[in-house]
């Protein structure tokens, strides 16, 4: 019999036996193992409005996400820790028992705990978020194992596995220009990024421990613990994505908003406060310790937010006499160096450093220093003094 006969005569068959089911015998619906299938979601793409989601068997994301070894990836590191320990050493930080943090929150440390040892503390309590590990416990009901054993937060369920690649551009400050800097100035220590001067005169600046804050959720957003995927060891690493800054930091508290004019709806409720100032981060350079022989900063004409991803092929150039002073203040301990404060601009360089859960792939102990961020921060629009 022809293959097309075939095909016919099992097609009428099967509309045979759907025409004799009764109505009340709905046909039963197949019970699926959560394990089945896990969600991906792909590079987004512009033309798909649901960024693309597909549903994809259980063997085929152990074929795309098996354990590997990150030692090739990492044979840099133990030569280079041990070059930079003479070239650039880390100071111990005075690293104290915190207090338990909230759910994701800052640590509860003493005003005297210095500051490389309050970003690790920070960043510590940040990763206490069971939120923070939604891949590792997805990866680990993939491979069938007790994501217990490799992750320390408790109360794991099963999860989506959701990879976002970093797609974000740095911030446009527009027709911002460097005649637009403004004078000298003096950031205060403690406030927000608009902390009012004494006399309540001339602008709002920037405050030291407001950039600092900053910097300690960029760092975190380069480390993106969601991304380390399930690690056993350094040689059994299951969807590990390359670290990438995959958002901006801070954005609310950089931004000053104008609650004297809200914007109403017809009926007079509000429905926003117009924007009254902020400060954009137009540039953010990943400077490396490790990679090259010698400190060097990536290059990114794209101006795209830092990731490890494009680092093999990215131009470098040489660190700035003010980089190079900042890295030794790092190493000594603190967290952030500002370089240049004027009134509508701000650059400082912030070091990243290692926490508890960074040694189980990186060479180096807690607080030791992996690499830093170079920042270039403006005011837009720009403050301008008014005429005597």
């Amino acid at each position: 019999m022809p293959t097309r006969t075939r095909l016919l005569v099992a097609a009428a068959l099967a509309a045979s036996v759907l025409a004799t089911t009764h109505a009340a015998d709905p046909p039963k619906a197949v019970e699926r193992d959560p394990l089945d299938v896990l969600y991906l979601e792909p590079d987004p793409n512009p033309d798909l409005p649901d960024r693309g989601r597909v549903l994809l068997p259980r063997d085929m994301l152990l074929q795309r996400y098996p354990f590997v070894s990150l030692e090739p990836r990492l044979a840099f590191d133990a030569p280079a820790r041990k070059r930079l320990a003479k070239s650039l050493p880390s100071a111990v930080p005075d690293l104290p028992a915190a207090k338990p943090p909230g759910r994701g929150g800052p640590a509860e440390v003493s005003d005297k705990v210095g500051p490389a040892a309050r970003y690790v503390l920070d960043i510590e309590a940040r990763l206490a978020d069971e939120e923070s590990f939604r891949r590792a416990s997805a990866l680990a009901e993939l491979h069938q194992v007790e994501v217990r054993k490799f992750v320390t937060n408790p109360g794991f369920g099963f999860r989506r596995m959701i990879i976002r690649p970093s797609q974000h551009t740095l911030d446009d400050p527009g027709d911002w220009s460097e005649g637009d800097r403004g004078e000298a100035v003096t950031l205060p220590k403690d406030g927000t990024f608009f902390t009012a001067s004494a006399d309540k005169k001339g602008p709002t600046l920037p405050s030291e421990a407001a950039m600092a804050r900053f910097h300690t959720s960029a760092a975190y957003g380069f480390s993106r613990p969601d991304s380390w995927g399930l690690v056993k060891s350094k040689k059994e690493v299951a969807g590990f994505q390359p670290h990438a800054l995959a958002g901006h930091p801070d954005p609310e508290a950089r931004r000053s908003l104008d609650r004297d004019n809200p914007v109403k709806d017809k009926d007079g409720r509000v429905l926003r406060y117009p924007t009254k100032e902020q400060w954009l981060v137009r540039s953010v350079e990943l400077i490396s310790l490790l990679v090259h022989d010698t400190p060097v900063a990536y290059v990114n004409p794209e101006k795209r937010l830092p990731t490890m991803a494009a680092v093999k092929d990215a131009k470098t150039r040489d660190l700035t006499e003010p980089e190079t002073r900042a890295l030794k203040e790092l190493a000594g301990g603190k967290d952030v160096v500002v370089l240049d404060a004027v009134t509508n601009q701000v650059r400082m360089v912030g070091a990243i450093r290692m926490a508890g859960a960074c040694t189980k792939c990186h060479e180096g102990s807690r607080g030791d220093v992996l690499g830093a961020f170079s920042y270039d921060l403006v005011r837009v629009p720009a403050y301008v003094p008014p005429e005597k």
